[in-house]
């Protein structure tokens, strides 16, 4: 698996979760590992953060993500979601490294 599938699984995992606690707990990893991040202002259009994310992805990639997270999203709304304690027994078993 290459780097841009992992992070669409990570965003795919993180978009599926309710779970406060453990939002929190990747908001304080990505924070402790970029000094500079502003949460505040990633969905801003000069979000260097996020723009570098994107900048990464080929056209397909970016199509591919766009429609995965307005599948999940209508998945959501439809309450399809994976519950909490189901969406950790599959991360129980994610690689560590």
């Amino acid at each position: 698996m290459d780097i841009n599938a992992k992070k669409l699984d990570i965003i795919a995992a993180i978009l599926q979760t309710n779970d406060k606690k453990l939002l929190a707990q990747i908001k304080q990893l990505i924070e402790a590992e970029y000094d500079n991040i502003d949460f505040q202002t990633l969905n801003e259009p000069e979000a260097g953060y996020l723009n570098a994310f994107w900048a990464n992805l080929t056209p397909e990639q970016r199509a591919e993500l766009e429609a995965d997270i307005e599948e999940g999203t209508k998945e959501l709304d439809a309450g399809e979601g994976i519950p909490h304690e189901e969406a950790i027994k599959h991360l129980k078993y994610w690689p560590k490294k």
